[in-house]
């Protein structure tokens, strides 16, 4: 006697079937279509496309309605940290696009562009480069600390004098002040690792300030900046500080209190280092 095993003709009749990607279907969503997934509360199914519409969620950071926008930097946001291999490089123009933009649009804008320089400092940022330094030149602390942290991620070495201008102008602002001092140095000191090239001299008043902050953090990052410059120009930070101590901070150091004798110790450190640094090159 021969069995016979009957087969039904779909074999994986009665089991769930395995969702249609939904970047394939879903690749041509209109601003008016995603509102309404917005509103549907379909984040995830935005989120887990694999050809997101992410130019209609750039162009929707500065919607009107303060509650689609803000949904979307989320996303856009979150996206960015999910979305690993993603490549937001050929989004920098609609980018900058959207940082050209006013309000909240604007600032939407740029936090994701610092989000994403983070993880992708080796992008071509020149189209926002210009909008950054605005932000760092002329917004309010929380504008500038962020344009400050991505110019410093972008190692973007036409951003310093606007940094250190930002610096400057922190500079005994008080703890209202520290996290735009602590993103200036440190910006500073990944420019200066990215570019060897240049002194930074200019930056050198700014930085011995920095180097006497009340702020541990500013006063770290800073030393650890000088050091390296020290260590690769040491001929020009010394003829830069000896300067500086010919001129208007010696007039300064001859007041006797605590912050000048730590500004004198700091000052002979570097001097210090700066002559090892020159005997050992020669």
């Amino acid at each position: 006697m021969t069995l016979k095993l009957l087969l039904p003709n779909n074999p994986v009749q009665g089991k769930a079937q395995p969702p249609e990607p939904l970047g394939e279907r879903r690749a041509d969503i209109t601003p008016e279509r995603l509102k309404q997934m917005l509103k549907e509360g379909a984040h995830n199914d935005i989120i887990r496309m694999r050809k997101p519409p992410i130019t209609v969620l750039i162009g929707a950071l500065g919607d009107e309605n303060e509650d689609i926008a803000q949904d979307v930097s989320r996303l856009l946001s979150e996206m960015v940290e999910r979305k690993k291999k993603f490549d937001w490089s050929v989004h920098i123009d609609k980018l900058a696009e959207a940082m050209g933009g006013n309000g909240m649009g604007h600032v939407y804008a740029a936090a994701i562009v610092a989000k994403i320089a983070f993880k992708h400092p080796e992008y071509d940022w020149s189209p926002v480069v210009p909008l950054m330094i605005e932000d760092v030149r002329n917004g309010g602390a929380g504008d500038r600390t962020r344009a400050i942290n991505a110019l410093g991620n972008m190692e973007e070495v036409s951003a310093v004098p606007a940094i250190v201008e930002a610096l400057e102008k922190e500079i005994g602002s008080g703890p209202l002040g520290a996290a735009v001092r602590v993103e200036a140095v440190k910006a500073l000191a990944k420019i200066a690792e990215r570019h060897p090239e240049c002194n930074f001299v200019d930056a050198i008043p700014a930085i011995l300030d920095a180097l006497v902050d009340e702020n541990l953090d500013v006063r770290g990052h800073a030393g650890a900046l000088m050091k390296r410059m020290a260590e690769r120009h040491p001929k020009e930070v010394a003829s830069k500080i000896i300067e500086l101590v010919n001129g208007r901070l010696g007039d300064e150091l001859k007041e006797v209190n605590s912050r000048n004798g730590a500004l004198a110790a700091v000052i002979n450190k570097i001097l210090l280092k700066c002559g090892k640094a020159m005997e050992d090159a020669a």
